[in-house]
C-alpha cells in the first residue's frame, strides 16, 4: 500500500519530527485514503511497532 511505503521511506530518511509532520500533512492532503484503507495502515503500523500509532 502506498501510505505504508511512504511511512517506511520517511523513517529511513531520519528527518526531525517537524519535517516529518510537514511531509505527512502534505501526503495526507493530496492522497486521501478510504476509512478501510486508513484502518489497514493503522493495523499494519501497530503490528510492526507494537504501539498505537500517533495520529
Amino acid at each position: 500500500m502506498l501510505k505504508l511505503q511512504y511511512l517506511f521511506m520517511l523513517l529511513r530518511l531520519k528527518l526531525d519530527p517537524a519535517r516529518q509532520t510537514l511531509i505527512m500533512r502534505f501526503f495526507d492532503t493530496y492522497v486521501e485514503l478510504t476509512d478501510v484503507e486508513e484502518h489497514i495502515v493503522i493495523e499494519e503500523v501497530k503490528k510492526m511497532s507494537g504501539k498505537e500509532p500517533i495520529r
